[in-house]
């Protein structure tokens, strides 16, 4: 059985399996356990007694990944994404879902206080490359709502560019947002805010570089080289010379040398 993905969460999670297919045209994608002959949904639609199960479908993206709420043990195994048309090859997508279970309260550590904080692949961008914020906030009760993020005061909602993925834990308390705007254009700088509706805040400060920038400071540290260089070679021929001088000065000594 080729596994083409492994996802691992804690009992009590929202667990999310991923499923990427484009170009379905009249065909539709089915999500099933492997173990079970019956289909857990199709297309939009749950074809069992079981409200945990959703599918969150991203058009653009050609996403259709299912979501359980509440995760459990007996949630884990091999599940199954295809379209329904079983003869177009590559259609099928193996997913492992692994559960585990969450720790006793006897051995659980104190919970530590509220705290949000903000990290990012690189503070500075090229114009066209990706844009990747997360934003991790914990709270002492659970759930901690939700995160809206914000650039330069306004507030950023999803589109062909930008997309907010979340995640949340039960037994951690914690609820993590990623945002990421590919084909990072100029308009794209600036103050990045994310805030939890507990009113936890933080920031970040992204600068979007243009290529003549880039390529600008890349020109700048090869004139540095290059003078280096030429400072170097400089350098080692004022010494050639100072030593074949002392060469010369000295040819008559060694003979005198020599005669004493």
């Amino acid at each position: 059985m080729d596994i083409q993905f492994n996802y691992t969460y804690t009992a009590g999670d929202l667990a999310t399996l991923y499923c990427r297919i484009k170009d379905l045209g009249t065909k539709v994608v089915v999500w099933r356990r492997t173990s079970q002959p019956h289909p857990i949904t199709v297309g939009l639609d749950i074809y069992i007694p079981d409200d945990r199960y959703h599918v969150q479908h991203i058009p653009y993206r050609g996403s259709w990944n299912l979501m359980i709420k509440n995760v459990n043990v007996n949630d884990a195994g091999v599940y199954e994404c295809q379209i329904s048309a079983k003869e177009r090859a590559g259609s099928r997508r193996l997913v492992l879902l692994n559960v585990l279970e969450p720790p006793s309260t006897t051995t659980q550590k104190t919970m530590s206080p509220p705290d949000i904080y903000i990290t990012t692949s690189s503070n500075f961008v090229e114009v066209g490359r990706t844009i990747t914020v997360m934003c991790n906030a914990t709270s002492i009760d659970f759930p901690t709502g939700d995160i809206d993020w914000f650039i330069d005061g306004h507030k950023v909602r999803e589109n062909s560019r930008t997309t907010i993925t979340k995640y949340s834990s039960f037994v951690e308390k914690v609820i993590i947002s990623k945002l990421t705007i590919t084909h990072a254009q100029l308009e794209d700088a600036g103050t990045y805010v994310c805030r939890t509706s507990e009113s936890q805040i933080t920031n970040t400060k992204i600068h979007v570089l243009s290529a003549r920038s880039v390529n600008s400071k890349r020109g700048t540290d090869s004139e540095e080289v290059r003078r280096e260089i030429y400072e170097i070679r400089m350098l080692g021929l004022s010494i050639n010379r100072i030593v074949q001088h002392r060469i010369v000065m000295c040819w008559p000594c060694d003979s005198l040398q020599d005669r004493t």
